[in-house]
């Protein structure tokens, strides 16, 4: 039998001895959070009124629930999950701090998150997790975007109740065999692997569509579909406002261009993907949706193509590549063609080996963040427009980053005229390269990018803005050795006592 936590007591004739915080709303109105005697876990919750709570009395309990939400693990809210009657207002209670936490602690002015890292405050930035983003509304199907995927995970990440919900997985080849191996015990998922017909590209989007029974909402993020990534690493993720059911595209064409991205995978799942996306209103989006295809192409559809279309004309001014993969580049390729499209040649956030030894998962940190041996030989002059990782303003610097971020400042770094999210990092088969009176891009990447003028203003406050690392960028110094994933390090022992052997 359903039991309104608000209405009647959940456990009435259940009298275990245990800790009991109290949430006093009115006299007659409040709500109880028990503990387990040693455990200390959240237990239930209790109402103890005997009649149904006005909607003013039902809003303050769940805000305060709410607030206590905000500091509660994990392990918290599965022990929430252990008691399917717990409901508030029809909903279970996990889906109302949930969405409560949402709307709350992780508010962001420009939709704009990174993710929870396990062992670090969350203060100082809007931040959530995977289950934040597929609790945040009554699903109905998703399709998921990415490069590497577990997905056995992937679906114990989704309420309890949302497990058997249609899931599209678009992918590459990369993993496709034991992907495919994995699908045949879930019923639910279907995959669509992704065209690679040009040598050296990957399927690298990394997208979330989420259908819910109130909207629609794109997600854009860094992170790969693992564990680790969403545990350990700095990632980026932005979250689109609900988009209710209608008609309208944004000023900046969002709709337009998505759609023309998942046509272009000339998959019908996709295409229908794409033609549903006119059934929604995407108004209230702000942000340029960038994205890569592979392919031959004569237009500015795509790559760094896209947003020289797009950026205004900027004449001063530093720029910032932060990435987390390098691929095999030329001065040419980075100083005239990325920089014309761009604006400026780039200041590149590269993590030094030390950045990486001291960071929280230490040397394994660094299997992330594949720069070879062999490439690096090559381009020795790179190293000269490297600068550490940092990001001690938002208590991210032993959180190596995954994240992938292109921004142009102020000459005082006290301003950002744009920021690109996205999951391209700094190779030709990302953004792409001129090939005769061709434009050739090898891989599938999706970014956002944040134009300062679709927020009524000239420049962002760096201050106020969601800058994944410090600014001004700190130079490497004379000792300082950028992390080369193939190489062997053996000389200091990382934050968990071990040296780095490469297999």
């Amino acid at each position: 039998m359903r039991t309104d936590v608000l209405s009647r007591g959940i456990f009435p004739s259940e009298r275990r001895p245990t800790r009991t915080r109290m949430f006093r709303t009115s006299p007659s109105t409040r709500m109880q959070i028990h503990h387990a005697p040693k455990k200390g876990l959240l237990q239930r919750v209790r109402s103890g009124c005997g009649r149904r709570v006005r909607h003013r009395r039902l809003r303050r309990v769940v805000n305060r629930c709410a607030n206590m939400a905000k500091s509660a693990t994990e392990r918290t809210l599965n022990t929430f999950r252990n008691f399917p009657t717990l409901t508030v207002g029809g909903m279970h209670v996990v889906d109302v701090l949930v969405e409560r936490n949402v709307s709350g602690r992780v508010e962001s002015v420009h939709d704009l998150f990174l993710t929870s890292v396990h062992g670090l405050t969350d203060n100082k930035v809007a931040s959530l997790n995977i289950r934040e983003l597929l609790s945040s509304g009554t699903l109905k199907s998703s399709v998921q975007f990415n490069y590497l995927i577990d997905l056995s995970w992937l679906i114990a990440q989704y309420p309890a109740k949302f497990r058997e919900k249609p899931i599209l997985v678009v992918h590459g080849s990369h993993g496709a065999t034991s992907l495919r191996s994995d699908r045949s015990r879930f019923s639910q998922v279907s995959l669509c692997e992704a065209r690679l017909d040009i040598p050296f590209g990957v399927h690298h989007t990394k997208m979330m569509l989420l259908e819910f029974e109130e909207g629609l909402r794109v997600v854009v993020h860094t992170a790969n579909l693992i564990k680790e990534d969403w545990a350990l690493k700095t990632q980026g993720v932005w979250m689109s406002p609900l988009l209710l059911p209608g008609k309208g595209d944004s000023a900046t064409r969002f709709s337009a261009d998505l759609a023309a991205y998942l046509h272009a995978y000339k998959v019908p799942a996709l295409s229908k993907c794409a033609d549903k996306l006119s059934e929604y209103d995407f108004s209230p989006v702000r942000v340029h949706f960038v994205a890569s295809v592979p392919g031959y192409w004569t237009d500015s559809q795509w790559g760094h193509l896209k947003m020289r279309a797009i950026l205004p004309r900027i004449t001063e001014g530093p720029l910032v590549a932060q990435c987390s993969s390098l691929g095999s580049l030329t001065i040419k390729w980075l100083d005239e063609e990325l920089s014309r499209s761009l604006g400026a040649s780039p200041k590149l956030i590269w993590p030094s080996v030390d950045d990486v030894r001291e960071s929280l998962e230490g040397y394994p940190a660094g299997g992330s963040l594949p720069y070879s041996h062999r490439v690096a030989s090559k381009q020795p002059w790179l190293q000269q427009r490297m600068h550490r990782w940092r990001c001690d303003r938002f208590l991210r610097t032993r959180a190596c980053p995954h994240i992938k971020t292109y921004a142009r400042f102020s000459k005082d770094w006290s301003r950002c005229h744009w920021l690109l999210l996205t999951s391209a990092n700094l190779s030709k088969a990302a953004w792409g390269a001129t090939a005769g009176q061709r434009f050739l891009i090898r891989s599938y990447e999706a970014g956002v990018l944040f134009l300062a003028s679709q927020w009524d203003t000239d420049m962002f406050a760096t201050e106020e803005f969601v800058v994944p690392f410090d600014v001004p960028p700190q130079p490497y110094h004379k000792e300082d050795r950028p992390w080369v994933y193939d190489l062997p390090y053996t000389d200091k022992p990382d934050t968990h006592g071990m040296s780095w052997q490469p297999s």
